[in-house]
């Protein structure tokens, strides 16, 4: 990851000129746009995309306490791509329903009782029909059922996976760090 400041460096700007690009409050020269492009290793016609905004959901981060700011920001910026990619082969393929239960949980998850967790896990095993034994292949019963897995570098030794069901997505997206595999 590149900070503004390091950027600025690289492509001969200030870091009040990569801030006003960043914002939308100023344009780069042609020149400057191919020097960021080579600088990020992003082709510059990714520059005149559309910015995706979407409502999003609740990220629940499975990781360690000592997860950086910034190795999380890296990792959603890399989920923000999965999600716009999903959006895009979603006009052309036809994925499959999200089958999963509902519980009624509070939004914060800190809420729950270790009770209510053991009662939902149980709730779960019942409606997938896995008995009591070992789930196989968690990833498989996931995708499956119309979850989105995907596992990419994070970057970070302190965070390992993330997932999000968001208000404006029909299926739930599991994140997993490919380097704690």
């Amino acid at each position: 990851a590149m900070t503004a400041l390091s950027l600025a460096d690289v492509v001969g700007v200030t870091a009040a000129s990569i801030s006003q690009y960043e914002n939308g409050r100023q344009s780069p020269s042609p020149d400057v746009l191919k020097r960021i492009s080579e600088a990020l290793n992003v082709p510059v016609h990714r520059f005149s995309l559309p910015v995706y905004r979407r409502d999003s959901g609740v990220l629940h981060f499975r990781c360690m306490s000592s997860a950086t700011k910034r190795a999380r920001q890296r990792a959603l910026r890399r989920y923000e791509w999965l999600r716009e990619l999903c959006e895009y082969l979603e006009r052309f393929v036809k994925f499959k329903q999200a089958n999963f239960p509902e519980f009624d949980v509070p939004a914060d998850p800190t809420k729950l009782s270790m009770d209510r967790v053991e009662e939902i896990a149980t709730e779960s095993r019942q409606f997938y029909r896995l008995g009591n034994g070992q789930v196989g292949n968690m990833v498989e019963l996931l995708e499956n059922n119309g979850a989105i897995v995907s596992a990419f570098n994070l970057e970070a030794s302190t965070l390992d996976a993330f997932s999000e069901w968001g208000t404006d997505s029909p299926r739930p997206f599991v994140i997993l760090s490919s380097e704690n595999r």
